[in-house]
């Protein structure tokens, strides 16, 4: 674990050291860890990249931040659920989620084909169903929050840095002018 978050940091690291403009280097780390938040069955850094280009961003930006949040997509994909269900107003509490995660399949399918009165399969398309747009709609809302919360945090970091290097220069010149 230690050792995937120093990975992380050094990717972190990486994109900031990088030349090219705030707006480039931001939009192509943002653009990158929102397709981690989307399922993209193992292409997403070649979407990221691709993405980058159409909106004039950094590749390699958009490539180093999609690789280096990959370790934490089991915990986007639990925060696309979650929101999901928040969002469509689903009343199921965390404990009793809990409790119907750790039934066999078998006791679970059997108490809500004895509740609803469905068959099982039609009970297990539904929940599948449900499940999806949770899911779907808590992976877009929280792509674009993290990715926009992302931008604006390294667009101003980066500002703030060549600002201060440009400051930095201007002075050296002047004391060397005179």
């Amino acid at each position: 674990m230690k050792k995937k978050l120093r990975k992380f940091w050094r990717k972190i690291k990486r994109i900031f050291r990088m030349k090219g403009s705030p707006y480039a280097i931001a939009m192509g780390a943002a653009l990158g860890l929102f397709l981690n938040f989307i399922p993209s069955f193992g292409i997403g850094f070649l979407i990221a990249a691709a993405i980058a280009k159409l909106f004039k961003a950094s590749a390699l930006a958009a490539l180093t931040m999609n690789l280096g949040t990959g370790f934490f997509i089991p915990l986007f994909y639990s925060l696309n659920f979650l929101t999901g269900r928040f969002l469509m107003g689903s009343e199921t509490a965390s404990e009793e989620m809990g409790g119907t995660i750790q039934q066999p399949l078998h006791e679970s399918l059997e108490l809500v084909e004895g509740v609803a009165g469905k068959s099982v399969i039609d009970s297990y398309l539904d929940s599948l169903q449900s499940f999806s747009v949770d899911f779907f709609l808590g992976g877009v809302v929280n792509a674009f929050l993290a990715s926009g919360l992302i931008y604006f945090i390294f667009w101003g970091l980066l500002t703030y840095r060549r600002h201060r290097r440009e400051n930095h220069n201007k002075l050296a010149s002047e004391t060397n002018t005179k």
